[in-house]
């Protein structure tokens, strides 16, 4: 059986996108190259950021075909970390709302990826 162990984001700009997750995850990548980066979350899946104009095979379409998603403890967490997404400047889709799961909101990188922040009821 295989297990899911990396997530893979396309990017512009390599040295943006990982300036800005290494603010949201908390930690610097475990390995980077001019064209890749690597990080380790606290739960062991990995995220990559791959400069977009050296995937292989091409792309034909990048962004918002699926969400990252970061869970916090607490609904004052949650607060504290829209904070944050507004002090990085990064477009907020929706601010904080009750949803099915829970309580979350949703923000753009600038690639176009969606980031949900989110927390339990």
């Amino acid at each position: 059986m295989s297990q899911l162990n990396c997530v893979v984001l396309y990017a512009e700009s390599i040295n943006q996108s990982v300036a800005l997750y290494t603010q949201l995850i908390g930690l610097p990548p475990v390995d980077q190259s001019p064209n890749f980066a690597m990080f380790r979350t606290n739960e062991g899946l990995m995220l990559g950021i791959w400069q977009k104009d050296q995937v292989h095979p091409e792309l034909d379409k990048v962004g918002c075909g699926m969400e990252i998603v970061f869970a916090v403890e607490s609904s004052a967490q949650l607060e504290q970390e829209l904070g944050k997404y507004e002090s990085l400047n990064l477009s907020i889709l929706h601010p904080i709302v009750e949803m099915d799961f829970g309580y979350s909101f949703t923000a753009l990188d600038s690639d176009g990826h969606r980031l949900r922040v989110m927390c339990q009821k």
